[in-house]
């Protein structure tokens, strides 16, 4: 397994988690992202959300760490590296440290990378977080999708990787309703389907099927959130 973080900098280092590491993952989590989340959802249930999280952690252990300025721990960081797009799930620096470049570094090393490799960034805002999204937008990210739960960012690096996707409403052979960026004729891109009974799916398809990032939002509210393939997936519930 290798668990080299894609970007490099002097005076910041990414260190590899253990299983031990994930409750101080999610404690950031929880504090940085708690508020917003709450008026979301309508309730906070901790040990659920302790859960989902930690298991959510460990099948993803590799790509996340812990990150470190100077001899003090001030982070968490997750990402997933795609074929034509890298995707930052998780960048929380601790309050105190907060204000200090620490994050704008990461972003900007991620911009360079994404440069270099050719690959667009994704990243994802909590609806109500307006600080953050003032934030992303400075450094140069825009709006690219928007669900009920988060805005969806790009840093456009590569505007080919889009621009072989046009914007349809197609009904699928199940009957769902999709809308959003189609290849081919079949959802390919950013997209959202609506099945009969009202179920929800918002993010990723590749050559028709749901592919990568997303949510899945059930009528009585409940949200799973998390990585996607087919009809597989791992996601933690908000």
């Amino acid at each position: 397994m290798n668990n080299m973080c894609i970007i490099v900098l002097e005076d910041i280092k990414f260190l590899p988690v253990s299983a031990e590491d994930i409750q101080y993952g999610y404690d950031l989590w929880k504090l940085t992202q708690k508020e917003f989340l709450e008026k979301i959802n309508g309730e906070w249930n901790d040990e659920f959300e302790l859960k989902n999280y930690k298991d959510e952690c460990i099948r993803n252990l590799e790509n996340n760490y812990l990150i470190k300025y100077k001899e003090n721990i001030v982070g968490w960081l997750e990402y997933d590296l795609f074929n034509d797009y890298i995707y930052i799930n998780q960048l929380h620096i601790t309050p105190e440290y907060q204000n200090k470049g620490i994050g704008t570094k990461i972003l900007n090393e991620y911009i360079v990378y994404g440069k270099k490799e050719n690959k667009n960034i994704f990243l994802e805002v909590l609806q109500g977080n307006e600080r953050a999204l003032k934030y992303y937008k400075k450094i140069g990210f825009k709006e690219y999708d928007d669900c009920s739960v988060s805005k969806t960012l790009v840093y456009e690096i590569d505007d080919t990787a889009m621009a072989h996707t046009v914007k349809e409403t197609l009904t699928l052979k199940d009957g769902s309703i999709y809308e959003g960026e189609t290849k081919d004729g079949k959802p390919h891109g950013r997209g959202k389907t609506t099945d009969r009974i009202g179920i929800i799916y918002e993010g990723d398809f590749v050559d028709g099927e749901e592919h990568g990032k997303g949510k899945m939002i059930y009528p009585s509210g409940k949200v799973y959130e998390g990585d996607f393939l087919g009809t597989n997936y791992h996601a933690k519930a908000n």
